[in-house]
């Protein structure tokens, strides 16, 4: 007797006693119990056979169903990596024709709006730009430039220091 079979009648033989104590008032004799095992084995057996005979005929289909998911999960990949590249581009174009409607409409540079926002963001942008622009102090006003204090202008100052002229 080999492992399994030692392994298969030790369980059988416990399943035996059990219903030996009082379930099963029918005795069996070493023979019949010797057979049982040998039958129940052997069905076992031929039960194992027959799942390694399925799985060695499917081993080569599930290899095939696996390169070909790996194959269009790929494919699949590279189309989802174009798509998201697609959609980046057409939201930087998007965003780009908004900035430069908006800064013509304002009459505000496109270099000084933000690079992105709705289109009311961009809006209130160059009304802030166009009110600090408008908002910038007129220089101050200086009273006798190129005079110096003594009421000369500079012409005449030059011809005094040289001794030129009105004497």
């Amino acid at each position: 007797m080999d492992t399994n079979e030692s392994t298969t009648n030790d369980h059988v033989a416990e399943n035996t006693s059990e219903q030996d104590d009082g379930v099963n008032d029918k005795q069996h004799t070493p023979e019949q119990q010797d057979t049982f095992d040998r039958e129940y084995v052997e069905k076992l057996r031929r039960e194992n056979a027959k799942y390694r005979t399925k799985v060695k005929e499917l081993e080569p289909q599930a290899a095939k169903l696996k390169e070909i998911e790996d194959a269009s999960k790929t494919e699949l990949d590279k189309a989802l990596e174009r798509i998201k590249t697609l959609e980046t581009e057409a939201s930087a174009a998007q965003s780009k024709a908004l900035r430069a409607d908006v800064a013509q409409s304002k009459g505000v540079p496109v270099s000084l709006l933000p690079d992105a926002g709705s289109k009311e963001d961009l809006e209130a942008a160059a009304d802030q730009l166009l009110a600090w622009a408008n908002k910038t102090p007129a220089l101050p006003k200086v009273t006798g430039v190129g005079k110096d204090t003594s009421g000369m202008s500079r012409d005449e100052l030059a011809r005094s220091i040289l001794g030129v002229g009105s004497n």
